[in-house]
């Protein structure tokens, strides 16, 4: 199969998280903190990469870590340039494109708590984004292309 994959999205996963095709180049991202009022509320992310050459990417959004689920209900506002989009289940799209185009994925990651957690929590790899700073790591990834490339 020579469809890539990018992999998760900055709200669930691992360091291998963003995959992508060998030789295609890196993902670079930007991550934004979004205030309102001067209250940090969420972070965007912006991801950019090539597509893979068969013009068929696989991205994957954050799915688990540690002994938690369905990360990728953190995500919210996907929005892809110079792709088209199909839904294949809740943590995986195929973007569509011309062969090796620039593609670039945005989204809006949400915290993960209601309240500053503390050890009592029983997962602390959830992105954390509280009024005045956040924590994000590894399974807080990015979206990453099908081949475990972030």
């Amino acid at each position: 199969m020579s469809a890539g994959s990018v992999g998760s999205a900055l709200a669930g996963g691992d360091a291998e998280s963003w995959r992508h095709e060998p030789g295609a180049g890196a993902v670079n991202y930007r991550v934004t903190p979004e205030l309102d009022g001067g209250t940090l509320r969420t972070l965007s992310v912006e991801a950019r990469f090539t597509a893979d050459a068969s013009g068929r990417t696989i991205l994957e959004l954050p799915d688990h870590g540690g002994d938690d689920k369905e990360w990728w209900r953190l995500l919210s506002g996907l929005r892809v340039e110079n792709a088209t989009v199909q839904e294949i289940s809740p943590t995986e799209r195929v973007l569509t494109s011309r062969p090796s185009a620039a593609i670039v994925v945005r989204y809006h990651v949400h915290t993960g708590y209601d309240h500053d957690p503390t050890v009592a929590d029983r997962n602390l790899y959830r992105p954390i984004i509280r009024p005045a700073w956040f924590q994000v790591i590894g399974s807080s990834r990015p979206p990453r292309d099908g081949k475990g490339r972030p």
